[in-house]
């Protein structure tokens, strides 16, 4: 059943056209408009779509009629964005979100054991283990400070305090700007566990430039902070990863199953 093709008419027809690219696409990527417009026409006649349309039912009509699903799509109709930067990137984050979720599906239909242990190994930690195991941790630093009253210190406490109030704020785009020695590899981490425990967050992801700084930030987090927790705690991903290693064949897993949703 070519059920990409058959969900794009669909969308097409019920005029939500940006979801017609996303369904068209989502096994062989994102088509362009000309092309779309062929394979929608060429389909559209064909008497199993008939036979598909009209066993769709209204469940699904319903769904994708639904006005806050058609508003959100509304604004980025091809052809019309007034912000096509914008638009471009909302097609491609909810792209990104339903290929993700088709080969989850895929591995929990074909690999059911397989999509058993990921979604227990992506809950082998919790965010409360990990904030009170970084609150414990930050506790024994402090105290092991050879000069806490020095002023590179001070400055150092006042970011890392600063940090956990601006926890508190609703979910948004925060800057943090401290120079080198300032104490953001803790203080960062202080606000982000704060931050997805009060507002009911499952992790933490760390996007920096440079593997070198991954790297250095990962030896921190994985080897000072979390070491109790074992390999569960962080996942380092980048371009540099060699988890191929026989004598750590389920450390192995672990970072395939955390890293990616597509080896199904």
């Amino acid at each position: 059943m070519p059920h990409a093709i058959y969900g794009a008419i669909l969308a097409d027809e019920l005029k939500i056209t940006p979801l017609s690219f996303l369904i068209a696409g989502h096994h062989a990527g994102l088509p362009n408009q000309s092309d779309l417009k062929c394979r929608l026409k060429e389909n559209q006649s064909k008497s199993e779509y008939g036979s598909v349309r009209a066993n769709a039912g209204k469940e699904l009509t319903n769904l994708v009629t639904r006005e806050d699903l058609r508003s959100h799509f509304a604004q980025f109709t091809v052809g019309k964005a007034t912000d096509k930067v914008a638009a471009d990137l909302f097609l491609r984050l909810i792209f990104s979100c339903l290929i993700d979720a088709d080969r989850l599906d895929t591995e929990y239909f074909y690999n059911p054991e397989q999509y058993r242990v990921r979604q227990e190994r992506a809950h082998a930690v919790t965010i409360e283990q990990l904030r009170e195991v970084f609150e414990r941790k930050q506790q024994e630093f402090s105290q092991g400070e050879t000069e806490p009253e020095s002023r590179v210190n001070q400055v150092r406490s006042q970011v890392y305090h600063y940090c956990l109030e601006a926890a508190d704020w609703e979910p948004g785009v925060f800057r943090l700007c401290v120079p080198t020695g300032g104490g953001k590899t803790r203080s960062g981490l202080a606000f982000a566990l704060k931050h997805a425990k009060e507002k009911g967050k499952e992790r933490v992801i760390f996007a920096v430039p440079y593997t070198s700084i991954i790297e250095q930030t990962v030896r921190v987090y994985r080897e000072d902070i979390f070491a109790e927790l074992g390999d569960a705690a962080v996942l380092e991903h980048h371009s540099a990863i060699q988890d191929d290693k026989p004598d750590k064949a389920d450390i192995a897993d672990f970072i395939s199953l955390r890293s990616s949703n597509s080896s199904v």
